[in-house]
């Protein structure tokens, strides 16, 4: 028989909620960022205003990911934490199910 794996679904939502702060984190962060970079457009004349467009696009598009990417993976530690709650749930309820018809007396 193989080895058993014993899953804290407690530790997996508190590294969601720390997912979740630094989400948080990182927005309060950027936000001031984005200011300063969208203020400085003006310096930017002409051809190179291409340019700077260009660059506020990949900054924003890195920024979108970091945060999609700390929200999924914060979701995917809660729904792990779910169903190994339920899967633990529902053999507790299949055990105690058969246990009435054992007897450990001999």
């Amino acid at each position: 028989m193989s080895g058993s794996t014993h899953v804290d679904t407690g530790t997996l939502r508190a590294a969601a909620g720390q997912l979740d702060a630094l989400f948080d984190d990182a927005l309060s962060r950027l936000n001031p960022i984005d200011a300063v970079v969208a203020d400085s457009g003006a310096a930017w004349p002409d051809a190179a205003g291409a340019g700077f467009a260009l660059f506020t696009s990949y900054l924003d598009g890195r920024q979108e990911s970091l945060q999609r990417t700390l929200a999924e993976m914060s979701a995917t530690l809660v729904e792990c934490a779910r169903r190994y709650d339920t899967q633990d749930a529902a053999t507790a309820e299949r055990l105690h199910a058969v246990a009435p018809a054992t007897s450990l007396d001999l």
